[in-house]
């Protein structure tokens, strides 16, 4: 999370620093009071309990097996909440380093909980170094304490620099391993580094070992060998669905967007720092879920808790069964999403600064209140069954008008068609294109032929959930459109991990049943993300023979006669040949970390290298005539032009006489998926000088902004207005000063060019 938990209570309260947010505890507790001087609101004949609080500092709640209920807190100690009542005595007090985000901050019980009591612990300790540490402890059978001297080490990560981005998520998945979230540590880069463990998630066995089938299984360290998926931030959160193992993990923005990410697939890569949110990006999967730092419908700054929803017995209404709760530090909500990523509202104004959900075995929803220090319960005392919701779905689209903007643009104005409609108000928006309304249409809308598919979602009012339509708009203005009748083809069944070998022929035929048609259509498929050496061959055949070793996430994608589509990945992991291996140091494969496309002819290649044969002294790397020798351990980054397909790469390591050689066709891979763009110049950045501020006003530098009108606007927790400035022509660093409102609080500012925005907040003391 990025905050530093430490909020006090009472008419003295201490500084919070909070890092990257930069919140200040006293503010916050204002801020949070007046939110909670509005009444709670939940769904009908919902209601919160107070099951304890005298909570020092919360920061996890994870029921256990036998139904107790485990709480950590931020400074060591481990409570136990036990027939409704909090014990006084810890389960375990552990001597933590609690500065800023570090402490205590994850729980998991073994699967086997019940016979070999075993319980998981994430926290910060200062032993040698100060650095994050995953142990093992073991319960006492008959009481509410730990064994004595029963802690084993499993994992200890890097020296801790930074006091925050430490993540502390931890679970068991379906399939028994122990899954870790490790922050980046205020340290971006870190998070696209496979040498270290920062911004990842990590998988390992129960007693600490790495699993033989983990993305990175064959690399020579540990610490890679380690990793399940990276390009992360804060991931704060990890949940495993039961019975599906679908496994979300809640990370923390920066200054743009909170993101759900999906890492039920390993070697996954999120992006993080080159994309924050949704990314055109084909090397980066997008999030299942984000929301964005201040909009109509969501407004929060830091994702905390989430949890799935299967309990094994429940009185909730059914409708809420297999959805996702999450919630947000800044604001008082929670919300929920369905295994799309569609979101509804569920609760509003409650206790504050949330930082844990947990589904308990009472099939009650939990969750953790950091402003009360207190723990809560979520109850629905309506009927057994509610009735059924009215079947309400988006069936077609009317388009009333399609005109030429420019060649590659066009202004469309359409009206979405509905079924199960009721008197009550419809919210329609159009998924990366308009904003939600009320409006009943029709709506216009500026397109680019690019992007002939647009996803259309709409929420009836009094109703869980949005419904989605997909719709082919080019082909409609093109005047080919199915009837409304078309339905999108579905995923009937998800490929399993594939795996090949270095030099060795591959052929994977896409099974007929993994896609499903309504309209019985004949689906075309259509394949991105594929590694070097292999092609798609229609119908459903990929084959080729593997170049270079490495982890892809491939896309599979079908498509209907009516332009409706609908796709499923599937990772394939190339390892190096089991023939001829080499006998000594060499360059054995790449793994293609990243491939941005800078303008036609050009792109940024990330890479790494992969070796054998090491023996632990350093590595001098150059690729030849584009890079000159270095040591660092990659990744690397390099601008190259396609025209040069083809690059060699040397290494020479400290103590062998031997150069090893590698040639490595890049443009394979990297424009399998990737996407052009246009070159451009450095980015839009904002940097606040002196933040906190005591200040009415505060100064602000603008780069990426040379030669453009550039406005600025402060915002208040309302969304008002509060100070604005403008400069007509930037210069290549601006700065400026902005007012701010004359109330101590938080405050968003926003930067506005004619080429993009930016927005951070400030915090005036």
């Amino acid at each position: 999370m990025e905050n530093n938990y430490n909020v006090t209570k009472g008419l003295s309260a201490r500084k919070l620093f909070y890092s990257g947010l930069c919140l200040l505890s006293q503010v916050l507790l204002v801020w949070v009071l007046s939110n909670r001087a509005h009444a709670q609101t939940y769904p009908a004949n919902f209601s919160q309990v107070l099951v304890a609080n005298g909570i020092n500092q919360p920061t996890v709640v994870v029921p256990a097996p036998d139904g107790r209920i485990f709480v950590a807190e931020q400074t060591g100690a481990l409570r136990v909440v036990k027939n409704g009542t909090l014990l006084p005595t810890p389960f375990v007090q552990l001597p933590v380093n609690a500065e800023g985000e570090r402490g205590l901050l994850g729980i998991a019980f073994d699967p086997d909980f019940a016979s070999n009591q075993y319980i998981y612990l994430y926290y910060t300790t200062s032993a040698g170094t100060i650095h994050n540490r995953v142990s093992r402890f073991t319960a006492q059978a008959n009481a509410d304490e730990v064994v004595p001297g029963s802690e084993t080490v499993l994992l200890d990560t890097e020296r801790l620099e930074a006091s925050n981005h430490n993540g502390g998520g931890i679970a068991f998945g379906a399939d028994g391993k122990l899954y870790i979230c490790v922050g980046e540590n205020s340290k971006p880069d870190s998070a696209q580094t496979l040498t270290n463990h920062l911004g990842k998630v990590l998988r390992i066995n129960p007693d600490g070992s790495i699993p033989a089938d983990n993305p990175f299984a064959n690399a020579p360290l540990d610490v890679t060998r380690r990793i399940w998926a990276y390009g992360l931030r804060n991931p704060y959160t990890i949940a495993v669905q039961p019975g599906t193992g679908r496994i979300f993990v809640n990370d923390v923005g920066q200054n743009n967007w909170e993101e759900i990410n999906d890492a039920t697939v390993g070697g996954r890569n999120f992006g993080w720092p080159q994309a924050e949110g949704p990314s055109n990006n084909p090397n980066f999967v997008n999030p299942v879920h984000a929301y964005p730092h201040a909009n109509n419908e969501e407004i929060g700054c830091s994702i905390t808790g989430g949890t799935f929803f299967n309990p094994a017995t429940t009185n909730y209404p059914a409708v809420y069964i297999g959805k996702y709760f999450y919630q947000d530090f800044c604001r008082p909500f929670i919300n929920l999403i369905d295994v799309a990523g569609n979101k509804s509202p569920f609760a509003n104004s409650i206790p504050g600064y949330g930082v844990s959900m947990a589904t308990g075995p009472d099939g009650n929803l939990y969750f953790l209140s950091r402003a009360d220090g207190a723990l809560y319960q979520i109850v629905y005392t309506g009927p057994d069954e509610p009735e059924p919701p009215t079947d309400f779905a988006i069936t077609g689209v009317t388009l009333n008008n399609c005109s030429v903007i420019s060649p590659g643009q066009r202004s469309l104005t359409f009206t979405p068609q509905y079924t199960g409609q009721t008197t009550q108000p419809i919210t329609f928006r159009v998924v990366n294109e308009s904003l939600p309304t009320t409006n009943p249409g029709p709506y216009t809308i500026n397109l680019y032929t690019d992007n002939p598919s647009i996803v259309l979602r709409a929420r009836l009012d009094g109703m869980p959930g949005e419904v989605s339509f997909t719709y082919n708009w080019l082909a409609a203005c093109n005047g080919n459109s199915p009837g409304s009748g078309n339905t999108a083809p579905i995923v009937a069944n998800t490929i399993g991990a594939q795996s090949g070998q270095v030099g060795q022929p591959f052929s994977f035929i896409i099974p007929a049943n993994t896609f499903s048609d309504a309209n019985n259509d004949a689906l075309t498929l259509s394949v991105t993300g594929l590694p070097a050496g292999l092609t798609f061959v229609a119908p459903n055949t990929i084959s080729g023979t593997l170049d270079a070793q490495g982890v892809s996430t491939v896309t599979v994608m079908a498509t209907d006669p009516g332009s409706l589509s609908v796709s499923t990945q599937f990772t394939l992991t190339v390892t190096p040949g089991s023939t001829n291996p080499p006998s000594g140091f060499a360059i054995t494969g790449v793994t293609l970390n990243g491939c941005e496309s800078l303008s036609p002819g050009e792109r940024r290649l990330i890479f790494t290298p992969q070796y054998s044969g090491l023996n632990g002294q350093p590595v001098s790397f150059s690729v030849v005539n584009e890079m000159l020798p270095t040591t660092s351990p990659g990744p690397y980054s390099l601008r190259i032009y396609t025209d040069n397909p083809t690059i060699v790469l040397k290494a020479t390591q400290q103590g062998t006489p031997t150069e090893a050689s590698f040639t490595y066709t890049w443009v394979n891979s990297c424009l399998s998926g990737a996407r052009r763009m246009a070159e451009q110049a450095e980015a839009l950045s904002i940097r606040v000088l002196g933040n906190p501020t005591v200040s009415e006003t505060v100064d602000v530098e603008v780069r990426g902004a040379a030669g453009q009108r550039v406005q600025l606007k402060t915002l208040d927790s309302r969304g008002q207005v509060v100070g604005q400035a403008i400069v007509n022509q930037a210069g290549t660093a601006e700065r400026i000063t902005v007012p701010l409102g004359r109330s101590a609080g938080m405050y968003l500012l926003r930067v506005y060019t004619s080429t993009g925005q930016r927005t951070t907040k400030v915090l005036r003391q």
